[in-house]
């Protein structure tokens, strides 16, 4: 019987290892870490933000953080748009995820959103534009 109740805590802890949170890495914080902006110069435009702790929607007062799962490279496909360069994916425990598309323009890094609406609202955006975000 111990011996059961031993595998059997064996097996929870691996099935809930690839939920444990994880710092967004050095290397995709070094390439894209920051906050970025439609509007740089407006407190209340939405900001997203990319920081150890994860992504990050701001807008006012209000904000969601999404904790890193992973990094996508081949998130649009065999074909690309031009300046593509990465996707950054989070989630933000019971709303939805958060999805940053990475692109890089003659200004430097800029941010698309792909995020689930139930996030979006959660920062008062009633739907996703087609807005790209540039670092401020």
């Amino acid at each position: 019987m111990r011996r059961f109740r031993f595998l059997c805590l064996v097996a929870i802890g691996l099935a809930v290892q690839p939920c444990i949170a994880a710092p967004v890495p050095a290397n995709l914080l070094a390439a894209y870490g920051g906050e970025y902006s439609a509007k740089c110069s407006d407190p209340s435009a939405l900001r997203a933000r990319v920081s150890k702790e994860g992504l990050t929607l701001v807008r006012g007062s209000k904000s969601i953080t999404g904790v890193f799962e992973m990094e996508a490279l081949s998130y649009m496909g065999n074909s690309p748009p031009a300046g593509y360069e990465t996707t950054l994916m989070s989630n933000a425990k019971g709303v939805g995820s958060i999805v940053f598309i990475m692109y890089r323009s003659k200004n430097g890094p800029m941010v698309d959103l792909d995020t689930d609406p139930p996030v979006l609202k959660r920062v008062g955006i009633a739907q996703r534009g087609t807005v790209k975000y540039k670092k401020c």
